[in-house]
């Protein structure tokens, strides 16, 4: 199955989750030393007994197995050697930094190389590489990642300092730009991310700063600069972390509460939307509810070393359903034979245009999606054409609310 995410964008099934941050071998220390270096008897006492052989002293002739100046000879004789010993296992000693999480699996490990640089590993749950990265101090005082997925792929580059992260994917396109949040007076009083898409164009704006109550708060704008949501994020004394969610208007569009390992979606009206498990091979499961608090669908993700996270859909009797993948905003969805279904784009002002396929995978409707002052959500549909049919509207659960679109 292709999943070309040239156009596509994330639905509003997931706008909201959170839970988403490379086996390679290296060649030995010494490889086959050739033991013929040891081979010459002149050495033999050196590494066993036995006697030198005679050699043409430096202060005249004569035997130099017990003498000074035979010694003394000998260490001239083999001093290259040495140096050339010293520098191969030098060259082998090198500063390794490794970090574990609290049930001690490995997360990552940096290797400091004698060129200055570093490698870089990073693990999955279950011991596996998840993505390696080469990182190089540049002469401006920044640091870059340039990343490679577990097979060896170049999949974009990260570059740092103390005050900036600038993400770009494995083409060079700019993803994300991460600085200082300044207020009018230069004063930093967060952190200022923006997102992009591939045509260079500002997808999404988040204003990230923290209360006086220790609470943290998450302002999203549109490309445009138009305020799309409020996220408050409260510490709770488990560990988790719950994020409450409310639109431009200050309309409730629920919540999220997160630990390491489930996370747990609540509509406006407090019952669970869905749950997110997380399995320490890395891939999560996932589990929709309805209203009345029956499963109605189910998947299983798996996070690509891109960041695609691709679901695995079953319905409630456990049949397959299709599958629908995600990345940086966009997404499609396919049916179980592997046709596209749909697909769905983020728009800079902050919509999203939906697109739906038929059986032979041509264009049978558009959307423009948007959500109303009350946080519901509407579809304004058109035909392939672009001719305007009407809208859609659903509540926060996606049950529909209203159709001006006829069946």
């Amino acid at each position: 199955m292709n999943l070309n995410f040239g156009s596509f964008s994330s639905m509003y099934t997931f706008p909201y989750n959170n839970t988403g941050y490379y086996n390679q071998q290296q060649a030995s220390l010494f490889g086959n030393i050739n033991n013929s270096i040891f081979a010459d008897n002149s050495y033999a006492s050196m590494f066993g007994s036995g006697s030198y052989n005679q050699t043409g002293s430096i202060f005249g002739s004569g035997q130099t197995g017990n003498s000074f100046f035979g010694m003394l000879q000998m260490l001239i004789k083999i001093m290259p050697m040495l140096s050339f010993f010293n520098s191969l296992i030098g060259s082998g000693d090198k500063k390794i930094d490794k970090k574990y999480d609290e049930d001690g699996n490995l997360i990552s490990k940096i290797i400091d190389n004698k060129n200055g640089t570093k490698d870089v590993i990073w693990y999955n749950p279950d011991g596996s590489i998840k993505k390696t990265a080469l990182r190089v101090e540049n002469k401006d005082g920044t640091q870059t990642d340039y990343l490679k997925d577990a097979d060896g792929n170049n999949i974009g580059t990260t570059t740092w300092d103390d005050d900036t992260v600038i993400r770009k994917d494995a083409k060079g396109n700019l993803i994300s730009i991460k600085e200082p949040l300044l207020n009018d007076s230069n004063e930093n009083i967060g952190r200022l991310e923006t997102y992009y898409d591939n045509d260079g164009t500002i997808r999404e704006i988040v204003h990230r700063t923290e209360n006086e109550d220790g609470s943290k708060e998450f302002k999203t704008y549109s490309g445009s600069g138009e305020l799309q949501r409020v996220i408050t994020r409260v510490e709770n004394e488990d560990g988790s972390y719950t994020d409450t969610m409310v639109d431009e208007n200050g309309v409730s569009l629920g919540s999220t509460t997160i630990s390491d390992d489930i996370t747990i979606r609540k509509g406006a009206d407090g019952n669970i939307d869905y749950k997110i498990e997380n399995n320490d091979d890395g891939t999560q499961d996932i589990t929709w509810y309805n209203e009345d608090g029956e499963i109605t669908k189910t998947a299983h993700r798996v996070i690509e070393a891109d960041g695609t996270k691709i679901d695995y859909m079953k319905n409630a009797d456990g049949d397959d359903i299709g599958v629908t993948a995600y990345k940086q905003g966009k997404s499609a969805r396919y049916d179980a034979d592997g046709n596209i279904m749909h697909t769905s784009v983020n728009n800079t002002d902050g919509s999203k245009t939906v697109t739906w396929y038929d059986d032979d995978g041509n264009i049978s409707q558009t959307a423009r999606r948007v959500r109303d002052d009350d946080g519901n959500i509407v579809d304004y549909i058109s035909n392939a054409d672009g001719e305007e049919l009407g809208y859609k509207k659903y509540d926060q659960n996606w049950k529909l609310l209203e159709s001006t679109v006829e069946s």
